[in-house]
């Protein structure tokens, strides 16, 4: 596997992290959590 292809499976989930810590910060952590988790849980 290149570097590349890691960075490039990785940099979603980094961006879901990055979206969700936003979101905890401003208080709205539960709100993203239903936006990503499935909606069966």
């Amino acid at each position: 596997m290149t570097l590349r292809s890691v960075i490039e499976q990785i940099s979603p989930i980094l961006r879901g992290w990055v979206q969700y810590f936003a979101a905890a910060r401003q208080g709205s952590p539960r709100r993203l959590g239903a936006r990503t988790a499935d909606p069966t849980c």
